[in-house]
């Protein structure tokens, strides 16, 4: 009979499974102050806890956590992997590709392993190391007839890197029509749009992309519900009322930071990307990519806060900031420095979190010396280029009308900052950059008190990781290629291009 110890576990087990990362972690810590542990189950709950925390990037958590777990003797290949990504998501390669390896040596046929490893070149640049690894996977999936999530994720990222044979699209192609309806069906499609796509066969990657987030957009709904662009407009209304002023009324006397963070924001495949490696080939600027780290501390000190008397019933967002107070600004910026520091050791830090949009006025009243560059691109290359990447967490995909609408939201977000805190924003276009880069460049420097250094002409060149599918790009010197590619597209956007008219919203270059 299993004991209580072991019914907690499979209890968390199944709370993580159904990705209630929240409620594993609440569980975790009852657990672990009421449960008195012998060595075995201590190795259990270190493991569960640094899953735990990599899936939240509660990065100062989880590094307890790998501390504990890597004092206990005979780790698994599972307990090495979650190692291995600790150390992905603080940029530290050596080590996540050293524990990635330790976990191989356990599992040497785990097509996971194989996979995280690729990845993991790939994200450093090491493209000929990540194509070796997926072009085997590749292989056996096709060998076999049969594909998983693991092999679907292999096989886009195998399409943006390389041309596949005809015979290998038309295998690729055979197993799309075997996988029907959900995750797996959306994934292969993606990425045999990519297929398609680099043979240049613009009508069947439509077609693909088309199928892809129509399905795409079902799986959503059927998943997280159908949010609608009525939530992300009532929260832009939310900022107008609380911030109606750079300092509002009922901000309090804040512990404010003497740190200077930038955050990059902007719509995905706006060129966040881009500019966060470019601003980090400079020797003062550190990079902490899509970084978590300031959302979870401030839900740390706000889950549990009731709203104020006089906001009671309101759903109006965000209102839970009228309740903090100095000591909670205090350990706000403690959280976020701690997360900080684990990422780099620069004098600047960006942060290119995309929802920090919604943040401005509030860290501002932290980190009064913050800087925000908010990056423009062309909305309907912003539409095309999100629909030809799987992003099927975000609600807005699988359809360009809604990612259109997004757009504006978030652009209108960016636009009152800007009019509320004009030193602080600084707006950057896109198509400016990539065709005057060197001008452009100079400007966002001296918007952070930097000067030029010859080494950012060569940004491209950087070592370092980059984790989002802007990868293969940032790899390149600075070019105009993607500049009105929406047009090749117009197929699949029609919908996004009507909306965006019907705003007086040109759609002309």
């Amino acid at each position: 009979m299993p004991s209580i110890f072991q019914k907690k576990i499979s209890d968390i087990n199944d709370t993580i499974a159904v990705g209630d990362f929240h409620g594993a972690a609440h569980k975790l810590t009852l657990l672990a102050s009421s449960e008195p542990r012998p060595a075995g189950p201590a190795k259990t709950i270190n493991y569960l806890r640094l899953k735990v925390f990599n899936r939240l990037q509660w990065l100062v958590e989880a590094a307890d956590a790998v501390a504990e777990l890597s004092g206990s003797q005979g780790l698994s290949a599972e307990e090495y992997l979650e190692v291995a990504l600790f150390h992905v998501l603080t940029g530290d390669v050596e080590e996540a590709e050293y524990f990635m390896r330790q976990a191989m040596t356990l599992d040497k046929r785990s097509f996971l392993l194989a996979s995280e490893l690729a990845i993991l070149f790939e994200q450093q640049g090491k493209r000929e190391k990540a194509l070796s690894i997926y072009n085997k996977i590749l292989k056996n999936m096709l060998v076999r007839k049969k594909v998983d999530a693991v092999g679907a994720r292999v096989l886009n990222r195998l399409a943006g890197l390389r041309l596949l044979t005809e015979v290998e699209i038309d295998q690729v192609a055979a197993l799309c029509s075997k996988y029907k309806g959900g995750e797996l069906e959306v994934r292969l499609l993606f990425g045999l749009a990519k297929c398609y796509a680099k043979v240049g066969d613009v009508n069947n990657e439509i077609d693909c992309l088309e199928k892809a987030n129509r399905l795409a957009d079902r799986v959503n709904e059927s998943q997280v519900g159908a949010q609608t662009i009525a939530a992300s407009r009532h929260r832009l209304e939310a900022i107008k009322v609380l911030f109606e002023q750079p300092n509002p009324a009922w901000l309090p006397a804040y512990f404010q930071s003497g740190r200077a963070p930038v955050f990059i924001l902007g719509m995905p495949r706006s060129g966040t990307t881009l500019v966060e490696q470019i601003l980090g080939a400079h020797s003062a600027i550190g990079n902490s990519g899509e970084s978590r780290a300031m959302g979870i501390a401030f839900q740390r000190r706000l889950l549990d806060k009731p709203l104020l008397p006089e906001d009671a019933g309101s759903t109006l967002p965000f209102l839970r900031y009228k309740t903090l107070d100095y000591e909670d600004s205090k350990a706000i910026i403690s959280d976020y420095d701690q997360y900080q520091a684990l990422l780099s050791d620069k004098t600047v830090i960006t942060d290119k979190e995309l929802s920090n949009i919604d943040r401005v006025g509030i860290i501002l009243k932290l980190y009064p010396n913050a800087k925000f560059i908010y990056v423009q691109r062309h909305p309907l290359d912003v539409c095309a280029s999100i629909m030809q990447q799987d992003f099927s967490q975000a609600y807005f995909s699988g359809s360009s009308l809604k990612i259109a609408q997004e757009y504006e939201v978030y652009y209108q977000k960016a636009l009152y900052w800007k009019q509320l805190y004009p030193k602080a924003v600084s707006i950057i276009e896109y198509e400016s950059l990539v065709s005057d880069f060197e001008t452009n460049v100079k400007i966002l420097l001296e918007f952070l008190g930097l000067g030029w250094e010859e080494a950012i002409a060569h940004f491209y060149k950087r070592e370092n990781s980059v984790r989002t599918p802007s990868v293969t790009q940032v790899r390149s010197s600075i070019n105009s290629k993607s500049v009105g590619k929406w047009r090749k597209y117009q197929r699949l956007i029609q919908p996004a291009e009507q909306y965006l008219g019907s705003q007086g919203r040109s759609p002309k270059m």
